[in-house]
């Protein structure tokens, strides 16, 4: 843990504590371990932090009041995939997944985990998903993606968007993903287990 204050007096009201505790009562230029910073004017404050061992480290936080928007945005969820399978979503039904985007905004900030990653920023604040099958596969708005159906021959395909502005155009980004069961608790599920359940040949 750590725990620090403001090391220049005349910016600490940039910053304050972003939450409190009934241990900890945090003075107006004082930041207990657990706390984050929240920012409530633009500007630069000085902020030091001081750890247990008595080591002091200093950094200088600058607030913007700048709107950003979202310029990219990229898929990067972990659904099964193979050489010779498409993306596939194996689960039993009604197994959820939360999906990992990476979103990139128009001043160069990034968020490599933009669902979950970033508390002061949920992804329903900025992001809408939706699904194209939303009897096979949903997704909240939260960006938890639930598996209810199989479709293995119809991929369903998952959008996400992200907020626009008239002096921006709207991003947006499709994965697709084929949904196939995985048998249930004495159940048996005949066939490939990923892609087409029997080829040709069957």
């Amino acid at each position: 843990g750590a725990e620090g204050w403001t090391a220049d007096a005349g910016t600490t009201g940039l910053l304050r504590p972003s939450a409190e505790t009934t241990s900890v009562v945090p003075t107006p230029n004082r930041i207990g371990a657990a706390f984050g910073l929240q920012p409530t004017a633009a500007g630069t404050a000085n902020v030091e932090f001081t750890f247990w061992a008595g080591i002091s480290q200093s950094r200088t936080i600058t607030v913007s009041d700048t709107s950003a928007t979202v310029s990219a945005l990229t898929w990067a969820t972990s659904f099964w995939q193979s050489a010779t399978s498409p993306v596939t979503f194996a689960a039993i039904k009604g197994s959820t997944k939360t999906v990992q985007l990476a979103a990139t905004f128009d001043d160069g900030t990034q968020f490599p985990e933009a669902v979950g990653g970033v508390s002061w920023a949920p992804p329903g604040s900025y992001l809408t998903f939706s699904s194209s099958e939303t009897d096979r596969i949903t997704i909240s708005a939260a960006g938890v993606a639930t598996i209810l159906m199989s479709s293995y021959r119809v991929p369903v395909n998952l959008t996400v968007a992200a907020a626009s502005c008239a002096a921006s155009p709207a991003v947006s980004s499709v994965s697709q993903v084929y949904a196939n069961l995985e048998p249930g608790v004495g159940d048996v599920d005949l066939g490939n287990q990923y892609g087409l359940p029997f080829s040709a040949d069957r």
